[in-house]
This record gives C-alpha cells, structure tokens and sequence, in this order.
C-alpha cells in the first residue's frame, strides 16, 4: 500500500518536471484558447514560459556548471542573434521588425536554450518527448470527434483547441514519428497494441485535418527512416527484428485507412494533394507562395550579402510594415540577413546535425530508436519549415537543432545500444 501510493506521488511529481514545463511552453499555443475559464491576463504560453525559467534557474544555483561541449553551439546562437541585431541598423521596417527582434529574443532564444539547462539525462528526454506524444493523441482525438459529431463528416479543415489545422498536423505528425519508433523497439505485445492504435489515432487525425505538407512531410520522413535503416551491414537483425513489425504495422493501418478513405473522411486533403500535383499551375496556395519566394529572391538579389534587414519582407511584398513572411525559413533568412545570416545559420543546423548523427554514432557505435527519432523529427520540422511560418513560428524546429547538438552528451555509457540498432558504426 505505502508503496503504491509513493509511486503515485512520483508520478505527480513527474508532471510538473521542468522538460514537462518546458514542452507545454513549446506546444501553448495549440490549446491555450481552448482553456477558457482561465482569466483573460494570464497567458499560458508566458506562464509555461517563466514556470521553466524558474525551474532552469533553480538547477543553476543548485548545480552553477553547464558542459564545455554546449558553449560552441551557444557560441553560434549568439553569432545569429548578432547578426539579427545588427541588421536593425539598415531595415526599412520600424514596427515589424522590433516585433520579430523581440520574439526571436525572448520565445524562440528560450526554445534552443531552454533544451540545454532542462534536458539532462536520457529519461528527461523521454519525458520531453511523451509530453508532445500526450498532446498529440489530445488532438488527435478531439479531432475525429469532431469530425464525426460536430461536422458530421462535412468537408472542412479540422482546428482543434482553438489551434489551427496546420498546428494539427505538426503536432501529431511529430507523435507518429516517435511512437512509430517506440513501436519497433518494443517487444512487449500489449505495448505494441497500444502503440499501433496511437498511430492509427494519429494517422486519422492527420489525414482529416485538412493539411497536405505535414502529410507529405511524413511519407519523406518515413522513406528516409528506411534509407537510414538499411545503410547498416546489420541489416539481416533489422529485417528480422523491425521489418516484421513494420509489415505487422502495414497490414493493420492500410486496410482501415483504404476503408476510412472511401467513406469521404479524407477528401479535403486527397483533393488538396490532387491540386498539387495534377494543377500546378491553378493550386492558388502554391502560387501564393512562389509570388513570395520571387520577392525574397529579388530582395536578395539587391543585397545579397546583409540582406535588407529583420523584418523587411512585408515592405517589398505589399509595401505594409505588419507580420508576413516568405512561408520558406531558408529564403526568409536569404532575403533579410543575406549570405552572412544563412551561412550562420546553415553553419548552426549542420554542426546540430553533426553532432546528432557523427558523434552520436561514433560514441555509441550506433544510431538508436531514440535517436532516430530525434533525427526524423527535426528533418520533419525542417521540411514544414520551407513551406509554412516565419522563423518565429518554427520555434519548436530550434528545439530540435539543440536536442540534436545536446544528444551525445545525455549520460548515457558510450557502447550502450538498443536491441535494434539501425545505423552501425562500421557502415
């Protein structure tokens, strides 16, 4: 009795942990209008946000070190939020900008940091990781609920929460990846079970929200996992270990998503990717989007080497200083900060990816399931980030890039590995 009541204490302790905190800032803005009864000036983001702070700074004066291998990643934070800065010398915005400057500084800083001061063992990441999985499945059930009772099944994007459909698909596109990864790993079939209806639940939810790029996101993501698999020279402990769940898995999912699929659950993306690929030319959010990409290549073109300054895109496409942006990361940093701005920060994603795959693989003689699913993830990111939202709208990509940079450095023993190692170091 006295045991089981010190593990539901544990357990309450666990949710308030400061990498729980930390993921619950990250993903606010996907439920905090859905939480009405909360008084109109307490901001969830700001509160999640100050609670991990607080938490971070409590661990610093307990234990004031932080180790030698973070401070180049930090050091090239620093380089970009100079260079950001620096450009507010020569932007012909004034309004825009200091917004973007501001929310750069303060939410999207603390999405990369905060990963270095909260993240500090193999099981905080674990905890991390949940944490986004718990919301996912959250949204992913609200949605087919309200699919099948509040729309009735009408066409429509899904917003859930009070989050947009494009929050939607992210969200459970990154839990797909990471229980789709436990679900290999796992060798307890009532584990499995589970892990197999949350994809499904997810995959539902995906499918209806309405968005193309998180579903197209994952079928690339999906196909490099296997590309990454099967450069091991272990291959044949892959095949007999992951493979077979992996046909267990497709057994299962393709047949309900066929059936689902002719019901009409998934017309508005099917129409959606239709227009894409078969009407190029006439998908009105693809041309939206190449008329942006034009005029931050033009802007580039004009200044290619500093670019035109934080927060100018909005003035050269419509002339007006308000919050637009290219919906492509890489042509928003080219047409603003210029050549300097993007090698930073091309500069900062390879040394994160570096770290994440080289190092990781060389230290642990291997790539595991854990560690894949932080790679495919940030890749995931990565993609969303090129067609969809401004550098501030990424903030959960920067989280990623530290994730990444941080991962060899978790405490585990070197030589440690999974019972299905994907990548061996020997390939």
């Amino acid at each position: 009795m006295r045991r089981s009541f010190i593990n539901i204490i544990n357990k309450i302790n666990s949710i308030f942990r400061g990498e729980v905190i930390f993921a619950l800032f990250l993903l606010a803005g996907n439920f905090k209008s859905s939480l009405t009864f909360l008084p109109d000036y307490l901001d969830v983001t700001i509160l999640f946000f100050t609670l991990s702070i607080l938490i971070s700074a409590k661990r610093l004066i307990i234990k004031p070190s932080l180790l030698k291998e973070y401070v180049h990643d930090i050091a090239i934070y620093l380089t970009f939020i100079a260079v950001l800065l620096g450009s507010l010398f020569y932007t012909p915005s004034t309004i825009y900008s200091l917004d973007k400057v501001l929310r750069f500084l303060i939410i999207t800083s603390w999405a990369f940091l905060g990963v270095f001061f909260l993240i500090k063992n193999e099981d905080s990441l674990k905890r991390f990781l949940n944490t986004i999985i718990f919301l996912g499945l959250i949204m992913s059930g609200v949605a087919i609920y309200q699919f099948i009772f509040v729309q009735k099944g009408n066409w429509s994007f899904i917003s859930v929460l009070g989050s947009n459909y494009l929050a939607l698909g992210r969200t459970v596109g990154i839990g797909i990846i990471i229980v789709f990864l436990y679900f290999i790993n796992e060798n307890k079939r009532f584990k499995s079970i589970l892990f197999i209806l949350a994809i499904l639940q997810m995959s539902i939810a995906l499918l209806i929200s309405g968005g193309k790029m998180p579903v197209l996101s994952i079928v690339v993501v999906l196909f490099l996992y296997f590309i990454f698999s099967s450069t091991s020279n272990r291959i044949s402990i892959y095949l007999r270990n992951g493979m077979k769940k992996v046909i267990v898995l497709t057994i299962i999912l393709v047949p309900i998503i066929i059936v689902l699929g002719r019901l009409g659950m998934f017309d508005v993306v099917i129409s959606r990717l239709s227009e894409l690929i078969l009407s190029i030319g006439k998908d009105t959010s693809a041309l939206g989007r190449i008329d942006r990409y034009i005029t931050a290549l033009k802007m580039w073109g004009d200044k290619p080497l500093i670019g035109n300054g934080v927060g100018s895109f909005p003035i050269f496409y419509s002339g007006f200083d308000v919050r637009d942006y290219p919906h492509n990361i890489f042509l928003e940093i080219l047409c603003e900060l210029g050549i300097l701005g993007f090698g930073i920060f091309t500069w900062w994603i390879g040394t994160s990816f570096y770290k994440g795959w080289v190092i990781f693989k060389n230290k642990f003689k291997g790539i595991d399931h854990l560690q894949m699913g932080l790679i495919l993830v940030f890749l995931y990111l990565l993609i969303n980030a090129n067609v969809s939202g401004s550098l501030n709208d990424n903030r959960l990509m920067f989280t990623f890039i530290g994730l990444l940079s941080i991962s060899p450095y978790l405490g585990r023993k070197a030589g440690d590995s999974d019972e299905n190692m994907y990548i061996d170091h020997r390939s």
